[in-house]
C-alpha cells in the first residue's frame, strides 16, 4: 500500500482546527454537521481541511460568552 503524500502546511485537518479553537476534534465534526462553523474549503480523500484564514476569520466573528468573575461559576 503507497503512503499517502502529507498534507501541505497551509491546510488544517480537523484535529490542527481542533487544536488551534483547543477542543475535541469531536467538537469540530458536531460543529460542522450542525452548521455552526464554515464548510471545508476542501475535501483530501474523505478528510475536510480548511485554509487557517477561514478558520482564523470565523473564530474572530465568533460570539463568546463573557468570562464570569463570580468564582462559584
Amino acid at each position: 500500500m503507497a503512503m499517502a503524500e502529507p498534507l501541505p502546511s497551509d491546510w488544517w485537518t480537523t484535529r490542527d482546527v481542533a487544536t488551534f479553537l483547543g477542543i475535541a476534534p469531536s467538537t469540530i465534526r458536531a460543529y460542522v454537521a450542525r452548521g455552526q462553523m464554515p464548510e471545508a474549503d476542501r475535501r483530501i480523500g474523505r478528510e475536510p481541511v480548511w485554509r487557517p484564514e477561514t478558520i482564523r476569520r470565523w473564530h474572530s466573528q465568533r460570539p463568546r460568552q463573557a468570562a464570569s468573575t463570580d468564582p462559584t461559576g
